[in-house]
Parts: structure tokens; C-alpha cells; sequence
């Protein structure tokens, strides 16, 4: 295999796959494709629920928003939004999605509205806190369409391993945190 071609065209890749696997991965795991260590006698969705909170505890512990504002967290390789609308729920943080494949982001905008739908009718008026608040965009995780500084911080669940270079894709996090 050349290596510099496959580098070159890792979106693409990237891209062909999950156009494929979305759907085998969502009808296995629900809206979050990643594992975390299961304890004893908890179920798989239990375990990334824990895992997820875990991670959000870890970044925003140190946050201290302007009073009325939420911080705004980047979500590097999202999927289909599970972690995104999870954490945002779960620590009032504003998550931005980023991910290339167009199939998913759609995916995560879709079904955070028909979630968004079933909380309004479930709850009278119910706000964006019931799901937080999530948006999802399509773009480069090596070069992403953002301003330096945008974020008050970034994560990424096993996306990263995706990068062609591990050392840029941190680079442009770091870049595009405050």
C-alpha cells in the first residue's frame, strides 16, 4: 500500500465506509458507536451512559461560564450525535457535532429533532434542556471550519484513530479551543 496515496484520500475512505456501516451500527448500539468497560451486571447502554458522563465530568469541571451562557464543546467525529446529545443534556453545554460523512450528519439532525418532537409532546413546551442543546456539521476533522478559539473545549470518542497524521487532528483541536 503507498502510504502518502492512502493518507491523501482517508476521507474518502473514511466516507465510503460509514456509508456502509451506519446503519448495521445503529440498529447494534442504539445512537452511540463506542464501547466503554461494562461493570457488573450493567447492560451495554448503561455502561457508555456512565462512560459519556465520565468523559463530560472530566472537561467541564474546570468551566466557569459567563453568567447566562453555556459553554460550547466540539464533538470531534460525532456519528450520529448520541454522546453530543447525551453530554449536553446531562452538563448544559452547548455541543457543536463535526463529522465528514454527510449520511451521518443527518442522521444525528434527524433523529435529535424527532427526539426534540417526543419531549415537546411528552413535556408541554419543553425547552432545549431537555436535550440539550446539539448541532451537527459536515466538515474535515483535520481541517476544521471553525475559527481559532471557538470552543471552550473538544473530545473525541474513537475518531481520532481515523486521522492520517494523530499530531494534526490534536493541533486543530487545540486550535479551534480557547
Amino acid at each position: 500500500v503507498n502510504s502518502s496515496k492512502a493518507k491523501s484520500k482517508y476521507a474518502d475512505m473514511v466516507n465510503k465506509y460509514y456509508d456502509l456501516a451506519t446503519s448495521f451500527y445503529e440498529y447494534a448500539w442504539g445512537d452511540c458507536f463506542h464501547f466503554a468497560h461494562r461493570l457488573k451486571g450493567e447492560t451495554l447502554r448503561e455502561s457508555i451512559k456512565r462512560h459519556e458522563h465520565f468523559l463530560a465530568s472530566k472537561f467541564t469541571a474546570g468551566m466557569k461560564p459567563k453568567k447566562g451562557q453555556r459553554p460550547k464543546v466540539l464533538d470531534v467525529g460525532c456519528g450520529i450525535g448520541g454522546p453530543a446529545r447525551e453530554i449536553s443534556a446531562f452538563c448544559g453545554v452547548d455541543v457543536v457535532g463535526l463529522n465528514n460523512n454527510a449520511y451521518q450528519v443527518q442522521r444525528a439532525k434527524d433523529i435529535t429533532a424527532a427526539k426534540r418532537e417526543a419531549a415537546k409532546d411528552a413535556v408541554d413546551a419543553a425547552g432545549p434542556s431537555v436535550l440539550g442543546s446539539c448541532d451537527f456539521v459536515r466538515g474535515d476533522f483535520m481541517k476544521m471550519p471553525f475559527e481559532d478559539n471557538t470552543f471552550d473545549a473538544a473530545y473525541a470518542i474513537e475518531a481520532t484513530c481515523h486521522a492520517p497524521v494523530a499530531e494534526e487532528i490534536y493541533k486543530e483541536m487545540l486550535r479551534v479551543v480557547k
